[in-house]
């Protein structure tokens, strides 16, 4: 019986593998010689695009003295080269500009202070005024002048991986409306409404220091000290059947304060992260300059007034406050110059970028 010829021919995958140990024996000895590393593994992906294999690792060392080489092949379509750093920080072991720019958002809570104490009070001393006269309430809403949105920016150049110094950029605006409506017929309401609104541009300089819990979580710790900027504006309105009411206070401050931050990065890749961010805050403003504006109508005889000079709080009467005089004006009264106590807490969350 006569064997057909086919049979006696080798298969063409023994070859195959026979020319891929062949070019994995030139590959190893050009490695050697710190030559030949890409063309080698190139040609091994080329004649082998399909491999059967999931994963092949080979390691080789270099006599030039440099560290160990490790190759991998992911189903014979890519490869990659890593050096001696730790498994751990090969997400944030990013070899470009060694900056970082970082966007967020969040929410500030802080103490208030005499800025609280006496908004409050002068929203507090109308109101009692509405009950003491016999009015019937309808609706009421008071807010509390201690929190607000926040949003802000960092760049950070990091002298080593896990050390860096950067800037911060940041932006605070608490803006809070307090509403009585009473009525004495119940088809003619009357309003007693006051806003109190701040906007806060802070500047940080500082160091930032990361810490790896895992290969793509990282702790973050940072601080510095922060100059603060505050604009200060409150308006009041107060009408009855008998009387109408208005004050008008602009002011602006600024002060100097210290900011402490630790969080949590989440790495997506190597270039963008995700972060969580707690921070606290210590900051005490004063010399509030400005202008205040009130209007006040009993009957039929209207007064107007304005004062400029320095915002003050007072607890001289049932109910504190707060009212701009000039120096000579303000002596006498029992009052002292009000500090906005930025004092506190925030918890942001936004992207990280690295270049």
């Amino acid at each position: 019986m006569t064997i057909p010829l086919k049979d006696n021919i080798p298969d063409k995958k023994i070859y195959k593998q026979l020319l891929r140990i062949c070019l994995w024996l030139i590959f190893i000895f050009a490695s050697a010689k710190g030559e030949g590393l890409l063309a080698g593994a190139s040609a091994v992906n080329f004649l082998n695009p399909r491999p059967s294999f999931s994963r092949h690792s080979l390691f080789l060392h270099s006599n030039q003295g440099q560290d160990n080489w490790r190759l991998q092949l992911f189903h014979g379509q890519s490869f990659q080269t890593l050096g001696n750093d730790e498994e751990e920080e090969e997400m944030r072991e990013f070899h470009g500009l060694g900056l970082e720019i970082r966007v967020m958002g969040g929410w500030n809570y802080f103490a208030g202070g005499d800025f609280h104490r006496g908004t409050r009070g002068l929203f507090d001393e109308r109101a009692d005024i509405v009950l003491t006269r016999g009015y019937k309430r309808e609706f009421q809403n008071i807010s509390s002048c201690r929190s607000g949105l926040g949003f802000g920016a960092e760049a950070i150049y990091h002298l080593r991986p896990r050390l860096g110094i950067g800037v911060r950029v940041s932006f605070s605006h608490p803006a809070h409306p307090s509403e009585l409506k009473f009525y004495e017929v119940q088809a003619l309401p009357y309003l007693l409404w006051s806003d109190i609104d701040l906007k806060i541009l802070s500047f940080m300089a500082g160091f930032y220091y990361m810490v790896p819990a895992h290969r793509r979580l990282w702790l973050f710790f940072s601080g510095g000290p922060e100059l603060h900027l505050v604009n200060y504006q409150y308006a009041l309105n107060f009408t009855t059947p008998t009387s109408h009411e208005e004050i008008s206070q602009k002011a602006d401050g600024r002060g100097l304060g210290a900011r402490g931050s630790a969080g949590l990065e989440l790495h997506l890749n190597p270039r963008v992260a995700l972060f969580f961010e707690i921070h606290g805050r210590l900051a005490k403003i004063s010399n509030f300059q400005g202008k205040e504006a009130t209007y006040h109508l009993e009957g039929y005889s209207p007064s107007t007034s304005e004062a400029n000079g320095f915002l003050y709080y007072s607890e001289a009467g049932k109910y504190p406050g707060l009212a701009i005089f000039s120096e000579d004006a303000a002596q006498g009264k029992g009052v002292k110059r009000a500090v906005f106590d930025f004092s506190g807490m925030g918890l942001h969350t936004g992207l990280i970028f690295r270049f």
